[in-house]
Parts: C-alpha cells; sequence; structure tokens
C-alpha cells in the first residue's frame, strides 16, 4: 500500500503490473465524482476471469510522495468485497498507465517503497 492524494483528498493504492488500466473503487468515485470524468460502459475481466461490469473515465491526476501522476484512464469497480477483508481499504490499483509515469522500487522484506521521476 502507499498513500497517495488528490491534492486535499488522502487515498491508499497498490500496484498491480499486470492490469491495463487503474481500478477505482466506486464508493471512492462516488464520495469524490469531481475526479473522474465518464468515458463509456465497459466490461473487464478480473484475476479469476470473472466478467466484471464497469466505468471507463478519465481520472484526475494524483501525487504519491511528492511525484505526481498525471491523469490516466481507470475503470470503476466495486472493490467492497475486497476491502471488507482488508485491514487498510484500496481507493486504487494503480494499472500501468499510472504506474509507467515513475521509476519504482519496493523491498517487501524490509516493508519500504520509494518513487521518483524517470
Amino acid at each position: 500500500m502507499v498513500p497517495i492524494d488528490f491534492d486535499t483528498i488522502a487515498a491508499s493504492a497498490c500496484s498491480d503490473t499486470g492490469a491495463g488500466l487503474s481500478v477505482v473503487d466506486i464508493a471512492f468515485a462516488q464520495a469524490h465524482p469531481h475526479l473522474f470524468e465518464a468515458v463509456r460502459a465497459a466490461r473487464g475481466v478480473d484475476s479469476l476471469g470473472v466478467d466484471i461490469p464497469s466505468q471507463l473515465c478519465c481520472m484526475a491526476g494524483f501525487n504519491v510522495a511528492g511525484i505526481a501522476v498525471e491523469p490516466s484512464a481507470c475503470a470503476l469497480v466495486d472493490l467492497g468485497p475486497l476491502n471488507a477483508a482488508l485491514e487498510q481499504p484500496i481507493s486504487l490499483v494503480m494499472g500501468m498507465p499510472a504506474i509507467l509515469q515513475a521509476d519504482w522500487s519496493f523491498d517487501f522484506p524490509e516493508h519500504r517503497w520509494s518513487v521518483r521521476r524517470p
């Protein structure tokens, strides 16, 4: 988990290098609609191959550790069932359009990470 912010709105995120788009919890998007511009309805497939209806949006840019991530595409999905099982809920899962905007380093055994501009 990494803390991110949309200016004054704090959120938590994780990365998924296998995701072609970022995935945003629909409850977070509904609480902050000004951060998302709807593009069209779509259907996605989760890691188990389950078909999931979603809304494609353009997500506003955000900051992570002082690094600005430019606006990018995302899908709005109900992450409620996943979040119910987590100690800290996820607001969004960063997909490749967001991940590729910075250089990331994760040291999982030491529980630390860093990010910098490429």
